[in-house]
């Protein structure tokens, strides 16, 4: 799978973004308008629940998707420099619920 090919579950919708090598997608959904609403991720294995809330990102799709980011280099030891950050969640773009 590639970014340009992910959908999101359950008629939610989201951002996508292959930040550093092709095929390494990191992605967020949600029903952003609904504040209690569970926030999903994408990895490696597929999507899976964050354990935060729409409430939690204060409803922005960007920042659920830079904290997943920032997430991200830090287990895997690197620093989360906020430029770079920004810089990756720009290239973002909207992913669609599934057909």
């Amino acid at each position: 799978m590639t970014s340009a090919t992910i959908t999101c579950p359950g008629g939610l919708t989201g951002l996508a973004v292959e930040p550093w090598t092709p095929g390494e997608i990191y992605a967020v959904a949600a029903n952003w308008t609904q504040a209690s609403a569970p926030v999903l991720a994408y990895g490696e294995q597929g999507w899976r629940q964050t354990g935060h809330q729409v409430a939690d990102y204060r409803h922005r799709p960007a920042l659920a998707l830079a904290l997943e980011l920032r997430s991200a280099l830090h287990c895997g030891g690197d620093d989360s420099d906020d430029a770079i950050i920004n810089d990756i969640v720009s290239d973002a773009y909207p992913i669609a619920p599934e057909h």
